[in-house]
């Protein structure tokens, strides 16, 4: 076990090749702002594992170590790509994240190939987990309209 300190970084953005998004530690901006905002839900909700960068409320990421230590109020997990194919593995049958150029697309199909959820964004973890929240509120929908 890694009993280390936990690494904490302030959120600054680093330059980046034109077109590409500004990175924190190695995320897009928008990709936090979603974590932050529109996916809190889920992101407040995931338990840290080691390796997992948390987002705390004063905008500084810090890395969680081995045994990770629970979420303090307001923060965090900013999920990595892994973790969200698992989510959504949850939630659809089949799943397909693809490049093409700058942009990354996030499919997502039920158990007889119909899209649930088809995503475009900037990177491929802001399409999936913007693909998980898709998928999430069409069958909260559907439940509330039975």
């Amino acid at each position: 076990m890694n009993h280390a300190e936990p690494e904490s970084r302030a959120i600054t953005l680093t330059g980046s090749r034109s077109g590409e998004p500004p990175t924190v530690r190695g995320f897009a901006a928008s990709y936090l702002r979603l974590c932050r905002g529109q996916a809190r839900s889920v992101t407040a909700a995931l338990e840290p594992q080691a390796g997992d960068w948390l987002l705390r409320p004063d905008g500084e990421l810090e890395l969680a170590v081995d045994p990770p230590r629970p979420l303090a109020a307001d923060e965090l997990v900013v999920p990595r790509l892994d973790r969200l194919v698992q989510l959504l593995r949850g939630e659809a049958e089949s799943l397909v994240i693809d490049c093409h150029t700058a942009d990354y697309a996030c499919v997502a199909f039920d158990g007889d190939g119909r899209s649930l959820a088809n995503v475009v964004a900037r990177t491929p973890e802001e399409a999936a987990l913007r693909a998980l929240l898709f998928v999430q509120a069409e069958k909260a929908a559907n439940e509330q309209s039975r």
